[in-house]
């Protein structure tokens, strides 16, 4: 040894040991973060790089999703069909050492899913109208024993990296996201939908409020499983729309599919007399608000209205909302499309009195008949 000036040796009296280093697995597909739909195939592709191996020897691979099991163990895999919700693909590879390293990657599969798969039609961080402050608040509830990975996905102009968000909710508990689309996706993101993969089953609820001086004033925003989305040439009517000097409507969108949407929006007075119409197209993962959409039509002064959206495209899947606003408080109340029933349908709570702190409560019910011959109800 020798450091320029002074020389020194020594001889060992053992044998040198190196560090036995795993291997690096090589993860090629799929990518992270991928959004695709059911039915569709994956295509996965790996391999290693062993600093032991030699090299006649084949590699040592695995492939696992954290809902479906093993997958696989060659290099090149074609999975014809993976399950709803979000998967942590993992490619694991065993060295000659008997070391094993592990590399993964998020994929979400979504389409009609009844578990695991969750959406919230709307979610803002935003300046509105008449001097409104929205802001969008998401609970993700665990009911199960075992930890449980979220991936969020925002949908406002398509999917992109910057607008995926990953959390993990332990059992048992809850994992509140204040101010969601800035703590999750940058100052950036102003409005749009949220798609939300699960590792397991989750119980979802979200607030869009008015953020003022003198408090809050919000509105419940349901995160429905995705099957609940409208579908095909099925027809949606949002019904209870005002549009005079002390009230406003929004109506928005939120593309699920992985083609263009192109909708209409056809709406009407409470007597039936038409309006006007909009159409709109929608590009895939996308969502789209229409602020103040009977005054856009003309239709200014307006005190009960309904709309009727519907989509020529036969695979279309969407959610759609109406946002009624008293331009007075910013006080927003949310619509989702009106359902009809053959059996009874039961209105949980009514009111008509004065509440705490000098609060007055009120109940307005709505029956919307969608067929061509005159009903009754009681």
């Amino acid at each position: 040894v020798s450091d320029g000036v002074h020389t020194a040796s020594d001889e060992s009296d053992g044998p040198f040991a190196s560090e036995t280093k795993p291997p690096s697995p090589l993860l090629f597909e799929p990518r992270a973060g991928r959004l695709m739909r059911t039915g569709r195939g994956l295509a996965m592709a790996g391999s290693v790089l062993d600093p032991q191996a030699k090299s006649t020897d084949e590699p040592d691979l695995s492939w696992y999703s954290s809902i479906d099991g093993q997958l696989g163990t060659a290099q090149d895999l074609a999975i014809p069909k993976l399950s709803c919700g979000a998967h942590e693909i993992a490619l694991e590879a065993r060295g000659r050492s008997g070391l094993i390293g592990i590399e993964t990657a998020d994929v979400t599969v979504h389409g009609g899913c009844e578990d695991r798969v969750y959406v919230v039609p709307a979610a803002a961080h935003a300046r509105g109208l008449e001097d409104t402050t929205w802001v969008s608040d998401l609970v993700l509830h665990n009911p199960g024993t075992a930890a449980t990975t979220a991936v969020l996905y925002f949908l406002d102009d398509g999917v992109s990296e910057s607008g995926r968000y990953r959390v993990t909710v332990a059992g048992g508990s809850s994992a509140l996201l204040e101010d969601l689309l800035a703590e999750a996706y940058g100052p950036g993101a102003t409005s749009g939908g949220v798609l939300i993969g699960a590792s397991s089953s989750l119980m979802l609820s979200s607030r869009t409020y008015n953020d003022t001086e003198n408090g809050t004033y919000g509105q419940y925003v349901p995160a429905p499983n995705e099957a609940e989305a409208v579908t095909g040439t099925e027809r949606a009517t949002l019904i209870q729309l005002t549009r005079n000097s002390e009230y406003r409507t929004n109506i928005g969108f939120t593309n699920l599919g992985a083609e263009t949407l192109d909708l209409v929006v056809a709406l009407f007075t409470n007597g039936g007399v038409h309006l006007g119409s909009k159409g709109y197209a929608l590009d895939p993962y996308s969502f789209f608000q229409v602020t103040d959409i009977l005054g856009k039509i003309g239709a200014i002064d307006v005190d009960d209205a309904y709309a009727i959206v519907h989509s020529s495209n036969a695979d279309a899947a969407y959610f759609t909302y109406a946002t009624i606003i008293d331009n007075r408080t910013g006080d927003p109340i949310y619509a989702t499309p009106a359902v009809s029933a053959a059996r009874p349908i039961y209105i949980a709570a009514a009111a008509h009195l004065r509440g705490a702190n000098r609060t007055n409560w009120r109940t307005d019910l709505e029956v919307f008949n969608s067929g061509n011959t005159r009903a009754r109800y009681q």
